[in-house]
Parts: structure tokens; C-alpha cells; sequence
């Protein structure tokens, strides 16, 4: 990973954790734990960790509870009655096996990553679980990498590596039934992947920007751009892209539809590292070109079997750039 970030700065990484079998509040205290520092309760949907490292915060990953949570807050506070909580009392049993528990970081620089891994087992020596204990579980796990430049041939860049690489990224991990049903995973439409990769496409950033909302006015894809491109130019953005959930921040948004917390053969850090590999391909203009190129011409030349055999040629791809 590069170092530095677009201000020159030492570049940092947000984590974001979805798991089931700790409430917030067990999680928050095992982040203490780890780390030290203060543990804030917002509510009994939502805590906040005070560290030297920054301020983690810890919330049950359900709009419904978190707002009759704090609801329930207010009526204890004025002694009024408290229906809220009586309604939340009957559907957190019914959704706790649904629902995930989340964990946003703060900003951490990449000698601060070991936090990750020791929060990381601490939760799995804790009992919680993954995406891979049951069919029913659809958690997932988000990377925010600072950008290293806002020029638009950088940010083009790492565009097409993940085009490029998405169906093998996606081949690495183990997607259940459920997550693929929620259409969490959704590719770039083909139509949008052809005009990116074409290596005639040069577009300053207003031209990148507005392709892009044309294409993609939505959160649900694997790198979502719709933080940064907020960051970068929110007017733009907000005349296309209401949705609040949206934030303006300068970085990837990079949203991994599994999250295997408990499975032997996986680890946080795994994925992290197939992230370092798409960024290391995006530098390299001579394989991007060559990827770019091959990727178009079978999209022509192939129809219903145009996915099976992109994975297979860019299997060979990454085994060789590697």
C-alpha cells in the first residue's frame, strides 16, 4: 500500500465489521479491552469506544432498533411510558439471529493495523460469528483507503482494477445464498465496464463524475465511488444522489459481500490483501492496457458464457503479474 495520502500525509484505512453473537454493548467492552480507553453508551442499540487511536463506534446494523432504542432512551429519561422499548423488547429476540453487530474504526495507519487483528480474534475467542456459520447470515466487511491523488487518472485507474478483477475478487470469496440475494454484490453494468476500459476514455473528473452517476446512482456496488466523488464535488453529486446514507469522504469505499469471522482459513487481513494487489495492478498502465483490451474483445466475441470465461483468463492474469 502507499504510504501517503493526496495531502502527502500518512495515508490511513477505515474497518468496517459486521458479525452476529455479541450484542454492541459485550463488543464494546472487548474493544477496551484491547485497546483501553472509554466506553460511551448512546444507547442500547449503539456504544462508542474513546482510544488513542480514535473513536470506534459499535451499533447494531438495524435502522428500526437503533431508533427505538434511543426512542426508548428519551421516554426512560422524562418517565414517560415507555412503548418504544416495549416494542423493541419483542423484535430484538425475533431479528438477534438476523441482525449484525458492526464495527466502524477509526482511521488507522497502516503500523496501527495489528489493532484490527487482535480486535479480530479477540471476537472470534468471544464467539461471534461469521457469514460462514450459517445460510442465513448475510454480514459483510468495508475497507475505506484514503485516495493517494484526487486527479481523475489516478481515481480512473483504480476503477478499471477493480472492473477488471471483480469477478475474480468475487471468486476468492465465499458468498452465501443470502448476500447474493440482497443484491449487495452488484456488478458495473457491462455497458459501463466497455466505456471505462476503453483505452481512448480520458475524462477530467466532472466527465469521470457524471459517467459514473449516469451508470451507478447507487450505493450497491463492490467500490463504491459515491463517497469520494461527494468529497471531491458535492454539488454534483447531490443533484443525481439523494440518499443521506451517502457521506462525503476521501476515500475508496470498498464493500466485500462476506465477512468469515471464525473460519480457520480466513482472516481480515486476507482480504486486505487482495486490496494491495488490485491497487499494485491499477499502477501498472501496460497490464491494465492489456487486461482492459481482452476484457472488451471477449465481451464481443462471447455471449451467455462471457463471465465464465473472463474468470479463467483473469486467473492467468493475476497468477502471472503476481
Amino acid at each position: 500500500m502507499k504510504t501517503k495520502n493526496f495531502k502527502d500525509q500518512n495515508r490511513t484505512v477505515g474497518f468496517e465489521i459486521e458479525f452476529q453473537g455479541l450484542t454492541p454493548e459485550k463488543t464494546a467492552n472487548l474493544i477496551v479491552d484491547c485497546l483501553d480507553g472509554d466506553v460511551e453508551k448512546i444507547s442500547d442499540a449503539c456504544f462508542k469506544v474513546d482510544s488513542q487511536y480514535g473513536e470506534f463506534k459499535v451499533e447494531t446494523d438495524a435502522k428500526l432498533l437503533k431508533e427505538l432504542a434511543q426512542s426508548s432512551e428519551k421516554n426512560i429519561k422524562v418517565k414517560k411510558f415507555d412503548f418504544e422499548g416495549v416494542i423493541k423488547d419483542i423484535l430484538e429476540p425475533i431479528t438477534q439471529e438476523l441482525v449484525p453487530t458492526e464495527i466502524v474504526s477509526p482511521p488507522l495507519e497502516e503500523e496501527n493495523f495489528n489493532i484490527i487483528k487482535k480486535i479480530e480474534e479477540s471476537l472470534h475467542d468471544a464467539g461471534a460469528r461469521g457469514t460462514n456459520e450459517s445460510a442465513y447470515f448475510a454480514f459483510a466487511m468495508q475497507f475505506n483507503p484514503e485516495i493517494t491523488s484526487k486527479e481523475s487518472s489516478y481515481i480512473l485507474s483504480v476503477l478499471r482494477s477493480y472492473i477488471l478483477l471483480s469477478s475474480w475478487l468475487q471468486s476468492q470469496i465465499d458468498i452465501g445464498l443470502t448476500r447474493e440475494l440482497t443484491g449487495y454484490v452488484d456488478d458495473f453494468p457491462n455497458d459501463y465496464a466497455e466505456l471505462v476500459l476503453d483505452q481512448d476514455y480520458h475524462p477530467d473528473l466532472s466527465k469521470l463524475i457524471d459517467d459514473y452517476l449516469e451508470y451507478n446512482p447507487t450505493r450497491n456496488r463492490g467500490l463504491d465511488f459515491l463517497p469520494l466523488f461527494l468529497y471531491l464535488d458535492e454539488e454534483r453529486v447531490r443533484n443525481v444522489v439523494t440518499d443521506e446514507r451517502v457521506k462525503a469522504r476521501p476515500t475508496f469505499h470498498y464493500r466485500l459481500p462476506s465477512c468469515q469471522l471464525g473460519l480457520e482459513s480466513w482472516n481480515i487481513f486476507v482480504e486486505w490483501k487482495r486490496w494491495c494487489l488490485l491497487e499494485r495492478i491499477a499502477n501498472d498502465k501496460e497490464i491494465i492496457s492489456k487486461m482492459s483490451k481482452s476484457f472488451i474483445d471477449l465481451y464481443h466475441d462471447s455471449n451467455l458464457s462471457f463471465e465464465k470465461k473472463w474468470l479463467r483468463l483473469c486467473n492467468h492474469y493475476v497468477e502471472d503479474f503476481r
